[in-house]
């Protein structure tokens, strides 16, 4: 497994960094640290910015600042953070691509608009945003899980990449419930129309562990929660309630403008969020399971009534 950090070489990076580094220690990845330096209006400026990023990164990666087991390799770049970035993922072929970000005003233009939304169209790794300095391991994870196809591409990143078996993880799913509207306005009971939606929920509460079923590789416990909520709400209240250490959710942004759209649940999440949220891409079909999965699992069927994103 291969994890590809950028970094800006500031303070403020520091924790997508240890958090890079706590994770390939964990999952015996190799890591690669990323800088990129954008072009000079000189020759002799260039070449001083690159000098000065790569003693910034040679000591990053030293003790005492650097304590998450062997030293990452480390490459200084020249031009687009964005165009760089993507450019490296797909020459290291990365399964894990991680950002920190730049303040909260830069933040919701460089995610929800650039880098981590041009990483997340290629479609060709997650991507892990860190907002929080790293206190050790992942205890608490949530799972913002639909019941489209690409849900099992969500479940099998967070089970490889952020979920071990004895962490706490929850799962919220977002269930329209169809016609209540109308039912209101038919005259129909309240005790009628209440227990109308219970029955949708406890279907898609059903229909969310034969998800899990057919794509979890069935070590770790899940506490799913139904919400009637749209997506973004659900996510949020969950979060509120759960305190997860890192939100896990996919992106579904459609049409002519999906190179420069997360979909817009994702993107609210992103700019709402104040824990690490890892986002899944959207795939064409699920990937294959890790090795520990059961063989012979069919894909996750699709429902065209809904889903979280």
């Amino acid at each position: 497994m291969k994890i590809l950090c950028a970094t800006d070489l500031m303070p403020k990076s520091d924790a997508a960094v240890d958090r890079a580094g706590v994770l390939a220690a964990q999952l015996d990845a190799e890591l690669h640290l990323l800088h990129v330096v954008p072009p000079a209006s000189s020759a002799s400026e260039l070449e001083q910015h690159i000098r000065e990023a790569n003693e910034h990164m040679r000591a990053r990666i030293r003790p005492p600042r650097w304590r998450h087991g062997p030293a990452p390799h480390t490459a200084v770049r020249i031009g687009s953070p964005a165009q760089m970035l993507m450019r490296t993922a797909a020459e290291l072929k990365a399964d894990l691509v991680v950002l920190g970000p730049h303040g909260r005003r830069v933040t919701r233009d460089a995610l929800a608009g650039t880098i981590a939304a041009r990483m997340l169209s290629e479609r060709r790794c997650p991507v892990l945003i860190v907002r929080e300095p790293v206190q050790g391991e992942y205890r608490d994870v949530l799972l913002a899980l639909g019941l489209h196809p690409s849900s099992a591409a969500i479940i099998h990143a967070a089970e490889s990449l952020v979920l071990r078996d004895d962490m706490n993880a929850s799962i919220v799913h977002s269930c329209h419930i169809p016609y209540t509207a109308m039912l209101d306005s038919s005259g129909i009971s309240a005790e009628a129309v209440a227990g109308y939606g219970g029955m949708i929920t406890r279907r898609a509460q059903a229909e969310i562990r034969e998800l899990l079923a057919r794509e979890s590789d069935g070590s770790i416990q899940y506490n799913v929660t139904v919400r009637k909520d749209p997506a973004a709400i659900a996510i949020e209240k969950a979060a509120r309630r759960t305190q997860p250490d890192v939100i896990v959710m996919g992106t579904r942004g459609q049409g002519p403008l999906r190179r420069a759209l997360l979909g817009s649940v994702a993107n609210r999440i992103l700019k709402t969020a104040t824990t690490d949220v890892l986002v899944v891409p959207e795939v064409r079909a699920a990937p294959a399971k890790r090795q520990r999965f059961r063989a012979g699992a069919t894909p996750a069927a699709g429902d065209p009534r809904g889903g979280l994103l």
